[in-house]
């Protein structure tokens, strides 16, 4: 289950890259804890790219009801199963 998770971990990190990108910035693992968006890391077009990347990846649907502004990536990775 460990190693499962580290590749989820590797794919939103990459997710996460492809966005911070334009603003110079580079993904960390300790990033996957803090709300981005609420934070104002990334925008909020970023914020919703990063959830259909996400969507699109692992062929799920996020409910909005688990978005919000304080959503972490760790908040969408516990809605991959």
């Amino acid at each position: 289950m460990k190693k499962k998770s580290e590749e989820i971990n590797k794919k939103l990190l990459f997710f996460l890259n492809k966005h911070l990108k334009k603003y110079n910035k580079k993904a960390n693992v300790k990033m996957l804890n803090i709300p981005l968006y609420q934070e104002g890391i990334i925008d909020s077009f970023d914020f919703i790219n990063i959830i259909v990347d996400i969507e699109k990846e692992f062929k799920i649907k996020i409910p909005v009801s688990k978005i919000s502004p304080k959503t972490t990536m760790n908040n969408l990775k516990n809605e991959i199963k």
